[in-house]
């Protein structure tokens, strides 16, 4: 990947929704960011997506609306939606429940690589220098994924899982 900044990303990926006329959310600017950039915040996405509002979105023609969202606990937030203009009478169908449910992108993270040494016998010629090496076979080490938990689970099960560094009385 060229060392491109999360400003320049943003701004492309913002410019190639407002080129297609494609309604967009912070949230959708930031799953193709991180397709390009896995380590992108979307906070960080979001910010950058509000602050080009005044500079770059909207004197394209575009508008920006609040909609409701549906977030993966099932509970609702607010969030910005940008539209073209022409499209501000009919977001609800034009911005569906479907997308209107959409999280946040995570992208995978590569599987370590462990080495296995194959056949472990070496020759050593007369005047000192190796003839054969081992030979070296990559395996990959396969992890299994934990359960998806909600960030609610997770809090809770945080403190059943760590030890308490007070002692009991």
């Amino acid at each position: 990947m060229s060392n491109v900044s999360l400003q320049s990303l943003v701004d492309t990926v913002v410019n190639d929704f407002i080129d297609v006329g494609e309604l967009f959310t912070a949230l959708d600017v930031s799953n193709k960011v991180k397709e390009q950039m896995p380590s992108a915040r979307h906070r960080e996405v979001r910010d950058v997506v509000r602050a080009a509002w005044t500079s770059s979105i909207e004197p394209k023609g575009y508008g920006r609306s609040p909609i409701t969202v549906n977030l993966s606990d099932g509970s609702t937030a607010q969030a910005l939606l940008y539209h073209p203009l022409a499209d501000s009478w009919d977001l609800d169908s034009k911005y569906d429940v479907q997308q209107r449910a959409k999280t946040s992108a995570r992208p995978q993270v590569a599987a370590p690589v462990a080495v296995t040494v194959g056949d472990s016998s070496v020759s050593v010629s007369d005047s000192g220098t190796i003839v054969s090496q081992p030979a070296v076979v990559p395996t990959p080490v396969v992890t299994p994924t934990p359960a998806a938990t909600t960030a609610s689970e997770a809090w809770k099960n945080l403190f059943n899982t760590q030890p308490s560094l007070f002692p009991l009385r």
